[in-house]
């Protein structure tokens, strides 16, 4: 019998959650170990370069960190059902989603999480101490939990996470809930028939995060329960249809997206890419003082998530300060070369659809100079 991928994870993790649907999808062999593992800590940790989770072991021993690079590789080696659909408006929709879904939802994601401490905190402590003390006594479990509840906690200023934010960010996030709901009525996965990227990084947010911590949930599940219905069915193997009698196993014909797809990728285009745009315009700034790096160079040695100083975003509802992210500009990289490169009628539809999302200011972006992940670090190419 062929041995298993191993996932390193925990199920409150963001980005874990992408993985482990992707697996799922995929019907991969797989067990699922947490980061407290000897195994982890001696070996896989080391490998990696990074602490972060998620990581996969394959059954030869190779070691994947980021939740993008590894479904890259579920993607090559199990490419049924295929991740990214084959026309180029379905194939840009998918790519943009790879961006807008897995930076979009931060700042919901945390700030439910952590500003809703009478329902979540509790809940969150608990999740956090099993997974880095597995066994141990309830004392010891709770002490890990706050010891990370406390360090994760921190981080919500730098996502623009305020009491002056709050408001905007709850009302950006309900109309969401709303389009979102709208959509999987219709539809099983975000572009038809078959679970792509665009699942894989809506998932992460909605499920360890909405999907689970009290209050989030509860918003769910009362205010979206067909998007809860598939939270559910991103968590289950196979394609899980049945609901969905009619559903073809394929992505829709003639390169089409359905009208409730495009109305969730205009809204994130307003919200998140007013974001990008700012962190590419601190970017290209950074690189112009930087002239002697050479090709290769990382951006922080310290760190393989740098951030590049603050910005202001000019959000629809009025500007608001906060870090920029080097890794949401790797992952805009993608959509942005998708579009690039194509010419003549693929050109002219995927056009087509950047001027239906409102996007031409997003996807106009250029940056100063292209962005590598080499060791686990971000690089300049």
């Amino acid at each position: 019998m062929t041995q298993p991928y191993v996932l390193y994870g925990a199920q409150s993790s963001y980005y874990t959650a992408r993985v482990r649907a992707c697996l799922r999808k995929k019907s991969v062999p797989y067990v699922e170990r947490l980061p407290s593992v000897p195994r982890y800590r001696a070996h896989v940790r080391p490998a990696a370069g990074t602490h972060r989770i998620p990581v996969i072991e394959t059954p030869d021993g190779l070691v994947i960190q980021d939740s993008t690079v590894i479904i890259d590789h579920l993607d090559a080696a199990f490419p049924d059902p295929p991740a990214l659909p084959p026309g180029p408006r379905q194939h840009l929709a998918a790519q943009l989603m790879s961006v807008l879904g897995v930076e979009g939802l931060l700042q919901p994601a945390m700030h439910y999480r952590w500003n809703y401490p009478d329902e979540n905190l509790a809940f969150i402590i608990a999740e956090f101490g099993r997974s880095l003390r597995p066994g141990g006594t309830p004392a010891e479990v709770e002490a890990a939990g706050r010891l990370v509840a406390g360090r994760m906690s921190s981080k919500l200023l730098g996502l623009g996470i305020t009491p002056q934010t709050v408001p905007a960010i709850e009302a950006a996030y309900h109309a969401l809930l709303a389009l979102l709901d709208a959509h999987f009525f219709c539809t099983p996965y975000f572009l038809g028939d078959i679970p792509g990227v665009a699942d894989y990084a809506l998932i992460g947010p909605l499920y360890a995060h909405l999907g689970r911590d009290p209050a989030p949930l509860r918003l769910m599940q009362t205010r979206a329960p067909s998007l809860f219905r598939w939270v559910e069915q991103m968590n289950a193997p196979g394609l899980d249809y049945a609901e969905f009698p009619a559903a073809t196993g394929a992505y829709p014909a003639d390169d089409q997206i359905p009208p409730t797809a495009v109305a969730v990728l205009r809204h994130l285009v307003r919200w998140t890419g007013a974001e990008l745009i700012a962190f590419a315009g601190r970017y290209n700034a950074w690189v112009s003082e930087q002239i002697d790096l050479p090709a290769g160079a990382p951006l922080a040695t310290d760190t393989d998530q740098p951030l590049l100083g603050e910005v202001e975003a000019a959000y629809p509802s009025g500007p608001a300060r906060l870090a920029a992210r080097a890794h949401a500009l790797w992952l805009l990289q993608r959509p942005l070369d998708d579009l690039n490169r194509r010419s003549g009628a693929e050109r002219g539809a995927c056009d087509g659809l950047v001027a239906e999302i409102d996007g031409a200011a997003l996807m106009g972006l250029r940056l100063a100079r292209p962005l590598v992940r080499t060791d686990a670090r971000l690089c300049l190419g």
